[in-house]
């Protein structure tokens, strides 16, 4: 089953936030010991220009209520600015049962394009 797309926006000097709630049907899925990466790459075959995960403390996981958090900091986001391909960057959000193993019957949950948007409200 293919993920479903939802385009997102970082914006300049903010932090980019997210919570997922994995399900089946109307029914929670226990996520304890689950691993979950965020990654951005211009291109499928490319290395990712950013990578977000369990093991790396920026998703957290609510075991039995199905939930992951992920922040990406405003310093991380600023630094894509020079690096993401606004006509063709994308990403997936990607989980898997092993929080160590990601070969292991992973799943994207979410996946699409990548835009930077400058911040016109001052600070």
């Amino acid at each position: 089953m293919s993920a479903p797309i939802w385009n997102i926006i970082l914006e300049e000097g903010s932090d980019f936030d997210l919570v997922l709630v994995y399900k089946s049907g109307c029914a929670v899925i226990d996520v304890t010991g689950y691993g979950a990466r965020f990654a951005v790459r211009n291109d499928p075959d490319e290395d990712a220009l950013v990578v977000s995960s369990v093991s790396g403390g920026q998703i957290t996981v609510a075991g039995t209520t199905g939930q992951f958090t992920l922040l990406v900091g405003a310093t991380t986001v600023d630094t894509l600015k020079n690096l993401i391909d606004a006509s063709k960057a994308k990403y997936a959000f990607t989980i898997w049962p092993s929080a160590n193993t990601p070969a292991v019957n992973p799943r994207r949950l979410l996946q699409g394009s990548v835009k930077f948007s400058r911040n016109y409200g001052g600070a």
